[in-house]
């Protein structure tokens, strides 16, 4: 604000599941024991409302690669105490068992993946608490791109979804906690 201008949107919570070229139907095989990877919206809901971080009519933003966790999102819309918000876009390019950023040319466009990945981490970032695999870039880069200050309690506001603790390395494999919770 000090810069004249800060969005208003804002979110409860936010919640990443990462399916695609690392943990959906065509993924590695491998992929899947090394990333831990989370299969369904309400595995990936689970720890955040077991941390009670949700106020009843709260509003959860959801960002996935995957058309199965948003059709999954769809079913479950008019049952949740809270409302559910994500992107309206094609997701069925990041289905590939190429890694996306080597997935054919014909079958995406680079600079549409650009836009929809920098949209999710804008608005992953403006939520009160981010949920999402610590081994995932997505997650760790909103965590870092979130508007506060360094005695603002909400920048360590992160709920794992693979137990691995808050790491800025390019790869967080050696991050494991006992837990699994949020700090």
């Amino acid at each position: 604000d000090q810069l004249g201008w800060a969005p208003r949107v804002a979110f409860d919570a936010a919640l990443h599941i990462r399916m695609g070229d690392a943990c959906g139907p065509k993924a590695r095989r491998h992929q899947a024991v090394v990333r831990k990877c989370v299969h369904s919206l309400q595995a990936g809901m689970a720890p955040v409302l077991a941390q009670g971080v949700l106020p009843p009519a709260g509003i959860l933003f959801l960002a996935t690669d995957s058309a199965a966790i948003v059709e999954q999102a769809d079913a479950m819309r008019g049952s949740l105490p809270f409302q559910l918000h994500y992107l309206r876009i094609n997701r069925s390019k990041y289905d590939t068992e190429a890694w996306i950023e080597l997935a054919s040319a014909a079958e995406r466009s680079q600079l549409q993946i650009l836009e929809e990945t920098f949209l999710d981490l804008f608005l992953l970032s403006r939520a009160r608490y981010i949920a999402g695999s610590m081994y995932g870039n997505v997650p760790r880069l909103a965590l870092q791109l979130r508007p506060t200050t360094p005695d603002d309690a909400r920048r360590l506001s992160y709920i794992t979804l693979d137990g691995r603790d808050w790491c800025t390395k390019p790869t967080c494999m050696s991050n494991n906690t006992q837990t699994g919770q949020f700090w």
